[in-house]
């Protein structure tokens, strides 16, 4: 048993919910509550970055595949007007 950390009466060390006043995780202090959030905040953050990050690389990549095709395009446009000059338009 310990005190709840809103009211101050015993309240298990396991209950959810203080049965007096309805404090969530009565049994866990306010610091360790803190750090609770912190470390899930840090978290969301990395994951965060993580998915930016991969993001980026595949817009690298999709600008590669891009430029890629747009200089096939010219390739395939340019043989169309070298034949066309030399055999005339079809």
């Amino acid at each position: 048993m310990t005190k709840c950390r809103e009211c101050g009466k015993e309240v298990s060390t396991g209950a959810n919910k203080c049965p007096h006043c309805g404090c969530s995780y009565p049994a866990v202090s306010q610091k360790a509550h803190g750090v609770i959030w912190l470390i899930a905040i840090v978290i969301a953050v990395i994951v965060f970055a993580w998915v930016f990050s991969n993001t980026r690389s595949c817009t690298r990549e999709v600008d590669t595949a891009l430029r890629d095709v747009d200089r096939s395009i010219q390739e395939v446009e340019q043989a169309i007007d070298d034949w066309e000059q030399e055999y005339g338009s079809p």
